[in-house]
């Protein structure tokens, strides 16, 4: 494994830890308007599939409002670019 690889494979551990922590599921009844990733009362909060391929397809979703979400596709972007222009 090269150390991109590694990288890689670390930062997917660390995100899956991440967001067992962070991100709880919450049944509809209970749901509030706040952001678990911000913190910020929004009206912008569901339940959206991340840009991640993940075996585990509940890891590949995350709660959270728009403005978060789209932070985080961004990232993940920003990840799957490097990671293909390594590959090639």
């Amino acid at each position: 494994m090269n150390y991109k690889d590694n990288i890689l494979k670390r930062l997917k551990t660390i995100n899956e830890q991440l967001s067992s922590c962070i991100i709880e599921k919450i049944s509809e009844s209970e749901r509030t308007d706040i952001c678990l990733m911000c913190g910020k009362k929004k009206n912008t909060i569901k339940m959206r599939r991340q840009n991640t391929q993940y075996t585990d397809q509940n890891s590949n979703y995350i709660e959270s409002c728009k403005e978060c979400f789209d932070e985080k596709e961004e990232y993940w972007a920003g990840m799957w670019n490097d990671y293909y222009s390594d590959r090639l």
